[in-house]
């Protein structure tokens, strides 16, 4: 709840609220002509009476007596008619819940001469209404305080504001809940929200994305001549914007510059997704990405092992040796064309223990056992 000394309220909105401030100073000029007249063997009754019938929730009431006047709009609003509310205390009838204790805006208003500020108050029936109140103190020359309050509803806006409220948090809960690294950017570019998997992949913190393009918070490693990650993905995302369609880019490198400035190498798989409003424009960008740095570190050595395996065979193949390969158990795996050139015999015929073929029948079982035994004791043949 809010509350403040003659101050529009930021929340509600200018027109009703304009409203509500004409009505306090129409019905202030007419409690000061009520008050004048205080004394005198006829009172004004018609301005008691233009109170009495107004369709506003509108209270009159001293800081020692309670209710004096009490408007048709106060009787629909809280249920209690005003021979129910005469002379009894408002904050007592209706369970006044002030934003502030009684005393500070009591102290506003003998200061300044009004308050205004958000209140919650219950009705005859107990059900709880939102009110944002205008207060007016004037006092009488014999020294009575009165004081005007006039009133406005505004209940079902609260609990709109209220639902929507919730419906942010839920949404906000859900949208940390996923484990997808991505980042919510406006169509200019400009980071709104980045999810926990996205801060942990790049090292970075939310309150230093938020608010900057996404070209500045992720500037391309100047120690790379060749990079093309920033390029790639501007293409990307202004595909997006042009074809109102997700734009996948499979495999990317892009480094990512540490909290301690140094840049750490880093591929990606980046899939851009356009995010509609009601009337089908596109209002935002999912820039969803994967780390496969790993995976792809992996390959690069897979690739460069074949490299080495096959720069090691062009070799072999080309020195007039013969030249085998086999695995732990002794078994061949690779033999070189020499090799079969001069036992005459295709080379898959020679794998496994296939080369025993090429020795003498009668000294195949000596041979075997003694490649086992160079095998299994690690020795010359």
């Amino acid at each position: 709840m809010t509350g403040s000394v003659d101050q529009e309220p930021a929340g509600p909105g200018p027109a009703p609220f304009a409203r509500m401030a004409s009505l306090t100073a129409k019905w202030t000029k007419r409690l000061h002509r009520m008050s004048d007249h205080h004394r005198r063997p006829h009172p004004f009754q018609s301005d008691a009476d233009l109170i009495r019938h107004s369709d506003d929730p509108i209270i009159v009431w001293t800081i020692s007596n309670g209710v004096e006047t009490w408007s048709d709009g106060a009787t629909q609003l809280y249920g209690y008619s005003e021979e129910e509310a005469l002379h009894r205390s408002p904050a007592e009838l209706l369970g006044t819940d002030y934003p502030v204790p009684w005393d500070e805006i009591l102290s506003a208003l003998r200061t300044t001469g009004s308050w205004e500020g958000e209140l919650r108050k219950h009705g005859k029936d107990r059900q709880e209404v939102v009110l944002w109140s205008r207060l007016r103190l004037l006092v009488d020359p014999d020294g009575t305080e009165r004081v005007l309050e006039v009133s406005r509803d505004i209940t079902s806006r609260k609990r709109i504001e209220d639902a929507l409220r919730a419906a942010e948090a839920r949404f906000r809960s859900l949208y940390e809940a996923q484990q997808t690294a991505h980042l919510v950017l406006a169509t200019d570019f400009t980071i709104e929200a980045a999810s926990p998997g996205y801060l942990r992949a790049t090292m970075t913190r939310e309150e230093d994305l938020v608010g900057r393009n996404i070209f500045d918070a992720f500037p391309e490693n100047p120690d790379d001549p060749f990079a093309t990650g920033a390029r790639n993905l501007r293409r990307s995302l202004e595909r997006v914007l042009e074809s109102r369609r997700s734009d996948r880019i499979p495999v990317q490198k892009f480094d990512i510059r540490s909290p301690d400035g140094a840049f750490h190498l880093r591929w990606w798989v980046l899939l851009n997704i356009p995010v509609f409003a009601a009337d089908g424009q596109v209002t935002n960008i999912i820039n969803q990405v994967e780390d496969v740095t790993a995976e792809m570190e992996e390959r690069q050595k897979a690739a460069e092992a074949q490299a080495r395996e096959e720069r090691f065979r062009t070799v072999v193949e080309a020195i007039p040796a013969l030249a085998f390969e086999t695995d732990a158990a002794g078994s061949y795996t690779y033999v070189n064309a020499p090799f079969s050139l001069l036992t005459g015999m295709p080379g898959s015929a020679l794998l496994g223990d296939g080369w025993l073929q090429i020795v003498h029948p009668d000294d195949r079982g000596a041979a075997a056992a003694a490649w086992q035994e160079a095998v299994e004791q690690v020795h010359f043949y």
